[in-house]
């Protein structure tokens, strides 16, 4: 089986081709930065056994396009597994914010849009509802994050250890807020 990862972000490119060579996988695992929806344009059709993405595609605004991107490169009968944000109520304008800014999410469709989005790109899917335990684990993710402040900064720095417990914050607040899932799309 032969791997695509692709990323947008340069830092992560260069980490995951570096990882990709310290585990002896070049052969089979490529890796490209790019946008997706760019980048997709020159893929092959019907080459691929699957696509995976694991909270990426709730950076991706057109989720019409990406999911037919997804669709046209896949052989029949691929697999297509997602984990993403999904919309489960009336976004405040401050959630508003947070999502486009401090996540870079700047659209979340409901469960129905999502599904929808799929059908018409030929899927057949099955969506599983995470909000529950997505809740929970950022919930927890954050207090881990406090009660263990001291040994987080020592292996993080103290600059990076901020940067990520703010994040981690805007995220459980989002989840506590009620209004913000997460779904699984098999």
């Amino acid at each position: 089986m032969n791997v695509l990862g692709i990323d947008i972000q340069d830092d992560l490119y260069r980490l995951e081709t570096e990882l990709t060579q310290r585990c002896g996988l070049q052969n089979q695992v490529n890796t490209m930065c790019g946008d997706f929806l760019k980048v997709g344009s020159h893929l092959r059709r019907n080459e691929y056994d699957s696509v995976v993405s694991w909270l990426t595609f709730l950076h991706i605004p057109d989720k019409e396009k990406l999911m037919t991107l997804c669709y046209d490169i896949l052989k029949p009968g691929g697999y297509l597994f997602i984990e993403d944000f999904v919309k489960i109520g009336e976004f405040s304008e401050k959630e508003s914010t947070t999502l486009c800014e401090d996540v870079n999410c700047p659209y979340v469709p409901d469960f129905e849009t999502y599904r929808q989005d799929l059908l018409s790109a030929g899927f057949e899917v099955e969506i599983e509802d995470l909000t529950a335990d997505w809740k929970n684990y950022v919930n927890n993710r954050y207090s881990y994050w406090i009660e263990n402040k001291e040994q987080l900064k020592s292996i993080h720095r103290a600059d990076t250890y901020s940067r990520l417990l703010s994040f981690y914050k805007k995220i459980k607040d989002l989840y506590n807020q009620g209004n913000l899932g997460g779904l699984r799309v098999i």
